[in-house]
């Protein structure tokens, strides 16, 4: 789990979610590669699945979504664009993403 919340602390900024919107969270589900992995190419959220073979990890319980939230809510707004990710964040509310 502290690798999966190291990935997440790197991924992106979600720093807009409120305490309101994260107990409206059903499910995250967390698609993610190793850091130290190199493409030929520059990978983005639209072509992370087609690109990259990924390992997933899912989180659907009450005490960890909150504590994924928290974490979440902890990182600041990231002023990049177009980085190469390794790690995708889908938040699922009533089922759908």
């Amino acid at each position: 789990m502290r690798f999966l919340l190291i990935f997440i602390m790197f991924a992106c900024s979600l720093s807009a979610f409120t305490q309101n919107i994260s107990s409206q969270v059903d499910s995250v589900v967390i698609k993610y590669v190793s850091w130290v992995l190199i493409t030929d190419i520059s990978v983005d959220c639209t072509n992370y699945e087609a690109c990259i073979d990924y390992k997933i990890y899912s989180e659907s319980t009450p005490h960890g979504l909150k504590k994924l939230m928290k974490e979440l809510n902890k990182l600041n707004m990231s002023s990049k664009n177009g980085e190469d990710i390794r790690c995708k964040l889908e938040f699922f509310y009533g089922g759908k993403i």
